[in-house]
This record gives C-alpha cells, structure tokens and sequence, in this order.
C-alpha cells in the first residue's frame, strides 16, 4: 500500500509557517488533507494524497514556494527528532547519510527505495527511487535535498554540505559534498548521546515499524472484506482507472454477457455505447475536479458481448483507493426490466385516457354515420329520376365530408394509441397535434366548458407523435375533470401556442377547481391523485414530466383553489432539418404520370377483403392489366410458376399467409418481385410486423387510402423498377 507517515506533513507546514508567517492551521483549510488527518499519533495517508496536498499549496496566494527552502527549515522541527538523535549518534557525517536515506525511504516514505554509495572521501551519493506506480511529486524530492544539505550542520554543528540534485522521472540522484569529518571532540560527544538515546530510538522505530506492519494486515483485511461485499452485492460493481477497469464483480459480467476475467484490462468504452462516451468523459473531469463529490445516478447505454441491441444501466460513481491508488468505484443498475414496466405502465394509463374517451368518440362517429345513412337513402330515392342533378352532386359531397369527419377520428386515435416506433423522433408541428386532441376530447368538453384555441406561429419540435399527444391528451382530460359538467357558458378551456427563446411553449388553462395546496409539492410523483378511485391512476402527470423531461424540455404550472390552473410546458425548437415529402400530384400530372408507366403493366392485388379487392380492382385495371387473389398461397403459386408482374399490391394482416410470410415466401421463390412490392394495412397489430415494417426498403400505406395513393405509388414504383 502507497502510504506515508503523516510527520512529515506536518515538518512541511511547520517548515512554511516559519519562512511565510502564516498560522500552520491555515494550510489544512479547504485542502486534499484535512487537520483531522494528522492529528493522531502514528498516523498514515495515501502518498497521492500528500502530493495533491504539495500541488495545492503551491497553487495558493502564498505559493509557489522554494521547495529547497522548506527543506532546509524542516528538520529544526520537533518531529525530526528521532532522526536527528540517530544521526547524531554516527560516528561520522557521511554514515549519517545512510541514515538518512533510509529514513528518508524506508521509513517515513515506504513507497521510496533508497540507496548510498560512499565515493570519496568527502561524497556521498544518494539515490531515492519512487514505486513506479505512485503519483511523482518533484517538490518532495527538492524539499529532500534542502534536508540533506543542513544535516551536517543540524546533527553535528558542522557547516552545511553542498548537495547537486539530479531529477530524472522517479529516480532522484543527490551529489553530496560532506565538509569535513567528525572532530575528536564530536565523536565522542556522539558516543555519550548514543549510550543515552540509542536503545531508546530503537525501540521506538520498532515500535513504528511493527505498527506499520499491523495497519498493512490490517488493510488488506480490509480490501479483502471488502472484495468479498462487492463480489455478493447485488448489483454491479467496477473500478476504473486511467480509463480502464481494474477490477468487476460477476454482477457486472452477467450485464455484459462475458467472463470477469475477459473484462478487466480492458478500456471502459469497450463496453459503453458511443451515445454515453462524451457523458462518461464529463463525470469522471467533475471527480477530478471534485475528489469528495458522489456522482449523482444517472443512465448509461451499454453494449452486450454477443448482441446487437444496447442495454440502459443507471451508474453512481465516487473516488476511491484500489492498491494504494486513486481510482473510481462504479456501482451499475441495469434498468432494462425497469424500462419494461414503465413502458407498461405508460400503455396503461394510455389505455385510461382512452377509455375515458370511448363514449366521446362513439358520439362522434355516430353523427356522421347517421348523416351518411340518412344522405345515402336520400340519393336512392332521387337515383332513377336525377342522376347528376344539382342536388345528388350537393348529397354526394356531403356524404364524402362525413366520411373525412370519421377518417381524421381515426386517425387522430391511431396517433395516440399506436405502440408502434415509440423512440422514432421527427419533427412534429404542435398546432396540429393539439388540434387533434381537442377534436378527441370536444364531446367532453362541450358539457363542461368554452373551448378557446389560440395557435401561434412556432417552429416544429423534435419527438415522438404519440408520446407527445399522450401528454397533450393527460393534461386537457385533467382540464376537463377539473369542472363539473352543467355550465359550460360559464367555465372556459384554453390552448395558447407561441415561441419564446427558441423553445415552442404551450400553455393549457382551466377555470376548474384548481390543485390543493398539499398536492403541489409531489404532484409530478407516480400515484398522486385527487380523483376517485376507478377514474386516475395518478401516472398522468408523473409520465408526462418524463416524457417532456426527454425532448429536454420542462412543465411548470400555476394554481389556487377555487380559481382553476395553469399548465405550461416548454420544448426546444428543432434544429433537425427532414427532407419535405413531394406534394400530391394535381389530376392531370397524375395521369400523365400514370399513362408514361402502365403501358402493357400488369399488377397483380392480393387482399382477403372481397370488398376491398373489388374496389382496389376497379380503379387499378383502368390503367393496368390486374390479377385479383384472395388468397396469398394461390399467388405465390403463380410467381412461383414463373408469371412476371410490374407491381405487387397486398395486404399485410391475412388469414393464412400472412404480408410478412408472404414477403419472405417471395424472396425464395421469386427474389425479383420482393422489390416491386406496395402493402396496404389497416393496423398492425402485433410487434413482428411492427419491425418488419420499419426495414429499409419496405413501402406501405395505411387504409383508408384514396385511390389516387394509390395509382401514384403503383405508377412510382413502376418508374423505379
């Protein structure tokens, strides 16, 4: 273990506080090593420590200091003592020196080695080796060399040697010219303090030694007790050093799917994915910075041997000691089960909103249907007689408006309820999505309250649609709660959108009944709720904190009961900049389009809908020749026959063969039609089509899709091929 004796802590301030005057307390204020530390007899710090207390007191006011100066003052201190009576007790200066040394090494210092050459009658060469894996300090080997040069003159009365330093990395050599030899008179005197004070010496440096020994035990006890908690501790546990790691519990090896062994040694970034590199960088200058500060928990995205997908884990650090060195103690949580239940959890209280929704939005397809219905039986009477009249043109229209009515419902719900790319991030336009919610929620509104809608002009925000809906969504449903149903006239919603420092921030006020006072202080926590129980989680807010909390963003909020709230949230501006998708070809440009690319092409459809394929066929085979199947086993049987088609357009939920099995069948069978594919859905409803959906390459729609979509993507796709 690299550990010195605190003495000569003390020399040195004692040595300063002479030459500068100042008060020896002083030096301990707000430095590497407190005054606590040295305080006790016998005691023992780390030699890092020392030399990180030796560079800050040359960076104080008072410094820098001549550290061969300080030297020269030590050794009149009383701490010396002991060193000075055994020189004293030499019969000549030059043996003194070997005292000396080894006092200097073996003693106080034992991460020094030290070595005398006697050359000469009046040289002396000394050499003081520092253990390759201590911190260098070469203010302590000049402070050395101010000592040597005044050991004459402190142990014998004699003048003071003349000593040549040579510093060259860890070795320091000490050219020592003696002044002269012992007098007669000086011998003996030496002779009669050594009857005195020799055994009296020995046993004290005994002493030393044996206590030196007995804390070495003792701290290797120490390390391997506590080797042993960190091998059975729960969670994992790692210690890094000059960015590699030194040391790692099986816990830490189970996380990174590898043995302990094949772990240590290895460079900390091995294992970290590139997303973490600059946050680990920065955390391990503030310990360094800070020698006593805990890192604060904090997530990491981590790389597992053998997999392709990162893993988060949630890391604390803290400085350390690990063989006598400084180091850094990690202790790792891998959160993936965690992020798991949030992910439920937030699909749970998804689920809440919209089934507080359900009745709400039944209403309002239940109008437009109605007025379809209505409008349709209005046209059959008037069929025979009117076709093309005025009027069928006017019911005809309206009934296409119902229809969109009932398209944007869904929609809007699609955005809210998907599950599916839950981390894409685009850039999202608020207005819209706010409009959109309100659109959920005015049937609960309308019983309640004025519904106000101010859109600023504001910059798109980078995150996830249906993330940031759900949030939209908890806050306005939290709105409406807030005030009871029965005077709509005289209670009022409002949404206000306007730009404010490069941040977009939307503010969503109520006039309801506003937040008890003993809520305000944990009402971001999970499970905070002033609703009934059956009507809140009290996730709500708790998630929607961290969801904006992840686009950087923040919600404030301000409230008195009685007098209703405020709910302010603010995003950055994005600074990505997304290719715009071309605009809708005008009717003209689309059938040029179109008659340029189906010139003798054939399409071939394949949907289990009857109805569907029915109407897909009608307008498709207006510009192509068409093979309808209903089945996806007859037509791989076709491809597999050796029948060539231009386009392929299917469906990807279907009974039997399914669009996924159907794609991979066609890569085997006939490799060159998996390229000349459109699907079409109305949902994907489990987590493999999710991902087959998001490969390069793969295009598809969403139904209801027009047919005019559709005719452009069988036209473009025929263009490409």
């Amino acid at each position: 273990m690299h550990l010195v004796s605190t003495k000569i802590v003390t020399i040195i301030s004692e040595s300063i506080s002479m030459l500068k005057g100042v008060p020896a307390e002083s030096l301990f204020e707000n430095s590497p090593i407190s005054a606590s530390d040295i305080g006790k007899k016998n005691q023992w710090i780390a030699w890092d420590l020392l030399v990180d207390w030796i560079d800050w007191l040359d960076a104080q006011p008072i410094g820098p200091f001549d550290w061969e100066e300080i030297g020269r003052t030590g050794p009149d201190t009383s701490t010396f003592q002991y060193a000075q009576a055994i020189v004293r007790a030499c019969i000549s200066v030059r043996y003194a020196y070997h005292i000396g040394a080894k006092w200097l090494g073996d003693s106080l210092f034992p991460p020094i080695t030290s070595k005398v050459e006697f050359v000469r009658k009046h040289d002396v060469f000394q050499t003081l080796v520092l253990h390759p894996t201590a911190k260098p300090c070469p203010k302590l080997f000049k402070l050395f060399a101010g000592a040597l040069t005044v050991l004459p003159k402190q142990a014998f009365g004699l003048t003071p040697a003349k000593v040549t330093l040579k510093l060259e990395g860890r070795v320091a050599t000490y050219d020592i010219e003696v002044p002269q030899q012992h007098t007669l008179w000086s011998w003996m005197t030496s002779q009669l303090r050594a009857v005195f004070s020799h055994r009296r010496i020995l046993l004290e440096l005994e002493g030393q030694q044996q206590e030196l020994r007995e804390q070495s035990q003792l701290l290797y006890n120490q390390r391997e007790e506590l080797k042993n908690f960190i091998k059975l501790f729960p969670d994992g546990v790692f210690i890094y050093r000059d960015g590699q790691i030194r040391y790692a519990n099986e816990k830490v090896a189970a996380y990174l799917n590898m043995d302990p062994s094949e772990i240590v040694g290895k460079e900390i970034f091995n294992f970290v994915h590139p997303s973490s590199h600059e946050l680990i960088k920065s955390r391990v200058a503030d310990l360094k910075r800070n020698p006593t500060k805990v890192n604060e928990p904090t997530e990491f995205t981590m790389i597992r041997s053998g997999s392709s997908e990162p893993f988060v884990v949630e890391c604390t650090s803290i400085n350390t000691l690990f063989d006598g060195e400084k180091s850094v103690l990690v202790v790792m949580r891998d959160l993936t089960e965690r992020k798991k239940l949030q992910m439920k959890l937030m699909q749970n209280d998804r689920l809440t909103s919209l089934g507080q929704l359900a009745a709400g939005v039944g209403h309002e397809i239940n109008n437009p249907l109605t007025s379809i219905l209505l409008k349709l039986e209005l046209l059959q009477e008037k069929q025979t007689s009117t076709l093309g009249s005025p009027d069928v043109s006017k019911v005809v229209s309206e009934i296409k408006d119902g229809l969109e009515r009932i398209k944007y419902i869904s929609t809007d719900l699609k955005t809210l309820a998907r599950n599916r790319d839950e981390d894409v991030l685009s850039n999202i336009d608020v207005n819209r999505i706010l409009q959109a919610t309100a659109h959920m929620t005015r049937n609960e509104i309308e019983h309640r309250a004025r519904f106000v809608f101010h859109p600023g002009v504001i910059a798109p925000v980078y995150a996830n649609e249906a993330r940031l809906s759900q949030v939209f969504l908890n806050i306005l449903i939290n709105a409406i709660q807030a005030i009871e149903p029965g005077s709509a006239d005289e209670n009022e919603i409002s949404v206000k959108t306007y730009a404010l420092n490069h941040n977009v921030v939307i503010e969503i006020r109520d006039s309801g009944s506003g937040i008890p006072d003993d809520m305000k202080d944990r009402l971001f926590q999970p499970f905070q709720t002033t609703k009934p129980v059956g009507l809140g989680t009290g996730l709500g807010l708790s998630i929607c904190d961290s969801i904006i909390r992840k686009y950087n963003g923040a919600i404030e909020y301000e409230s008195q009961m009685g007098s209703g709230s405020l709910f302010r949230i603010v995003i950055p501006e994005s600074d990505v900049k997304e290719v715009k998708a071309p605009t809708a070809d005008s009717s003209a440009s689309l059938k040029k389009s179109i008659k340029s690319a189906s010139a003798g092409r054939k399409v071939m459809i394949v949907d289990d809908d009857k109805e569907v394929l029915g109407i897909f066929n009608e307008f498709v085979s207006r510009d192509y020749e068409v093979s309808t199947f209903r089945d996806s086993r007859d037509a791989l049987k076709v491809l597999a026959a050796g029948e060539q088609f231009d386009c392929i357009v299917c469906d990807l939920m279907m009974p039997n063969v399914g669009g996924v099995e159907f794609y991979q069948r066609l890569q085997e069978v006939s490799p060159s039609h998996a390229q000349k594919i459109i699907f079409v859905t109305g949902g994907s409803f489990t987590a493999a089509t999710d991902q087959f959906l998001r490969k390069p390459g793969i295009i598809f729609f969403e139904k209801p899709i027009s047919y005019r979509e559709l005719l452009r993507a069988i036209a473009s796709l025929i263009e490409r091929h």
